[in-house]
């Protein structure tokens, strides 16, 4: 039988007094993939699952380098090339087109954004960007990052030159050795999350910059004729120093910003030119963090207690509902790590080796389910729609 105990909180002021708990036997309606890999292979780890039931992670090779593989029912598991063999290559995830993005190390030990297209037998560099004439003072770029990744083949990420200076940069799996330059060139902005909506033939860019004074900037970039423009997101009254961890499709953003008294707080924006809405919990948080976003728009947590334990939450900004969940006594649930297209929550790996009964599974408004907790979960990635799920077999 399932227990509960839930607490609905309609303010973003109100006095925490209940949490939102529930756990017991319920299951998820769900295809698990069992991945298994070569015996020469260590440490390995499914990282992303797109709605294709393709898997993608990491493993440690007998020579120590870390590999990239990529798995499906029909194929099973293979390695995909890395740039220079014997290097070392870690993956990102993988689109709903097939593509896999990743970083890959050369033998100068230089990193560069690296993708793999089906069937997944060249590693492509994503080339850094590139001046016309040489400019002493500002030599061309010598390396480069991907961090997000879209449905369609496009990468975001950084261009770095060799004083390590950063431009936040496109690439599309059509054509990885052209990028496009998305921030101000060597200004530092991290590119952080992109989603498929294209405006009008690329897509939206989060990024988050810094100003002179060293406070976060959270900006907005799109193209239009001229180029990539970008657009610094409203910040709250009496809040600073924001910075944004994701968008969906519908262009919403969410992320957190920093409070008069120093706590960051979760923040949504409901587009670019949007106020922002603020999860105002500081009188019983030392942080809310809002890290996903789906398609719905409704937003997975982490949250801080003032104690500092780290624990996930799910927040509904259109209706302003959320559910903080507390863990039992004793047990602590990790971590956000994605929230899918259905809402199921899939947490980190824990650190306290304790068992929780069954599936945490949350109830009204909204609906949500929540996978690991306690002991360390054998599922570490859940595809989009929330209809797979994936596992190396030990």
């Amino acid at each position: 039988m399932k227990r509960k105990i839930i607490k609905n909180l309609t303010s973003l002021n109100a006095i925490l007094a209940a949490f939102a708990l529930a756990y017991g036997t319920d299951t998820m309606a769900t295809t698990n993939l069992q991945i298994r890999m070569a015996k020469e292979f260590s440490s390995c780890e499914v990282i992303d699952i797109n709605n294709y039931k393709r898997a993608v992670g990491n493993c440690t090779a007998s020579n120590g380098a870390v590999i990239v593989w990529s798995s499906d029912n029909i194929t099973g598991s293979i390695v995909l090339p890395s740039l220079v063999q014997g290097q070392d290559c870690r993956v990102l995830g993988i689109g709903i087109d097939g593509t896999v993005s990743g970083n890959c190390k050369e033998t100068n030990g230089l990193e560069f954004g690296t993708i793999w297209k089906p069937p997944y037998t060249v590693a492509t560099k994503l080339e850094p960007l590139r001046s016309i004439f040489q400019d002493q003072r500002n030599p061309d770029d010598v390396s480069t990052k991907a961090v997000a990744y879209n449905n369609s083949g496009f990468v975001v990420g950084q261009s770095i030159d060799k004083n390590g200076r950063a431009t936040a940069t496109m690439w599309t799996s059509v054509d990885a050795k052209t990028p496009m330059t998305v921030s101000t060139p060597r200004d530092n902005c991290q590119a952080v999350a992109i989603n498929d909506q294209m405006a009008p033939d690329a897509p939206r860019v989060a990024l988050n910059c810094r100003d002179e004074a060293g406070k976060g900037v959270a900006k907005i970039a799109y193209r239009d004729i001229s180029g990539f423009i970008a657009v610094n997101v409203n910040v709250p009254a009496n809040y600073s120093s924001c910075e944004i961890r994701a968008v969906n499709n519908a262009n919403r953003y969410v992320g957190s910003c920093v409070s008069s008294n120093n706590k960051p707080m979760a923040t949504y924006w409901d587009g670019e030119n949007s106020e922002p809405k603020v999860l105002d919990l500081h009188n019983f948080m030392s942080s809310v963090v809002g890290v996903a976003v789906n398609s719905s728009g409704n937003i997975a947590l982490d949250y801080h207690t003032l104690d500092g334990t780290p624990n996930p939450g799910f927040w509904h900004p259109q209706d302003i509902a959320i559910n903080i969940v507390t863990a039992p006594k004793g047990q602590t649930y990790g971590r956000v790590k994605r929230v899918s297209d259905n809402n199921v929550l899939l947490l980190k790996k824990e650190n306290d080796g304790r068992k929780v009964v069954g599936n945490i599974v949350g109830s009204e408004p909204p609906e949500f389910t929540m996978v690991g907790g306690g002991e360390p979960s054998p599922f570490t990635a859940i595809s989009p729609n929330g209809e797979f799920m994936a596992e190396v077999l030990p």
